[in-house]
């Protein structure tokens, strides 16, 4: 698929992508995998004194070893999350999804998940708005959240650099990234983007048709149902299949 196959990869030598010129809504980010970010602080995004819109963006294997915001670091900015997936990253203190600064940010239909040792963390300021999102650990009082399992394909691991099949915790100093799959799973069917074709689970996310009513599903392959997927596919040709009759 093409935000499996089109990756940033910040090679554990800092923040993979950095905004903080000032960028505006205006400054979009779409359809990336961000991995192998690590830092001090953001390891896979950091934002500071702006505002970009990220989309359709999975945010994994990044990591910081000192402060917070594995995935997503945010310092005075009001950045905007459409369908995005953070999952399985890491931060030594806390943080290890979004950590949020004196920030007004927005998630909208994004999976929250799995990321170590919690999924948020609100250093200073306000909460950050989650709408229609699936956040691990905690249902967030705005419309439309959920605290689920996912259900992802096939998450991505952490291995030994010097021995890539011996599998170590993330904090380990030269732990590397093995990406994973983050296609939620359905009945129905799933795209796979090694296999390039669709298959069938014995299970569905409950992550399909729990987006925002307000944005198109006509992208999504069919069936579909009445609304977009959470996660990164969702609103994307290679979103996860309806369960008919839903």
């Amino acid at each position: 698929g093409a935000i499996d196959r089109t990756i940033l990869h910040g090679h554990y030598a800092g923040p993979v992508v950095v905004f903080k010129c000032g960028e505006d809504a205006s400054t979009l980010l779409s359809g990336f995998t961000i991995m192998g970010g690590r830092s001090r602080s953001g390891g896979g995004i950091r934002c500071y004194k702006s505002s970009p819109t990220i989309s359709n963006c999975v945010i994994t294997g990044n990591r910081v070893t000192r402060g917070a915001g594995g995935a997503v670091d945010c310092i005075q900015s009001e950045s905007v999350f459409l369908n995005c997936t953070l999952s399985d990253n890491y931060a030594r203190c806390e943080g290890a999804g979004v950590a949020s600064e004196d920030s007004n940010l927005l998630f909208l239909n994004c999976i929250v998940w799995g990321n170590q040792p919690d999924q948020i963390a609100v250093l200073s300021g306000q909460d950050p708005f989650f709408e229609y999102c699936n956040i691990q650990g905690r249902i967030w009082p705005e419309a439309g959240n959920i605290s689920e399992d996912p259900l992802f394909s096939r998450p991505g691991s952490w291995s030994d650099a010097s021995n890539p099949g011996t599998p170590v915790d993330a904090d380990v100093p030269n732990a590397i990234w093995t990406q994973g799959d983050y296609h939620v799973r359905s009945q129905s069917g799933r795209y796979d983007p090694v296999l390039d074709q669709w298959l069938s689970d014995l299970i569905t996310s409950p992550c399909i048709d729990l987006g925002t009513p307000e944005m198109d599903e006509a992208w999504e392959s069919i069936p579909h149902g009445s609304r977009i997927n959470m996660g990164a596919y969702g609103s994307t040709q290679e979103a996860s299949r309806s369960v008919l009759g839903n």
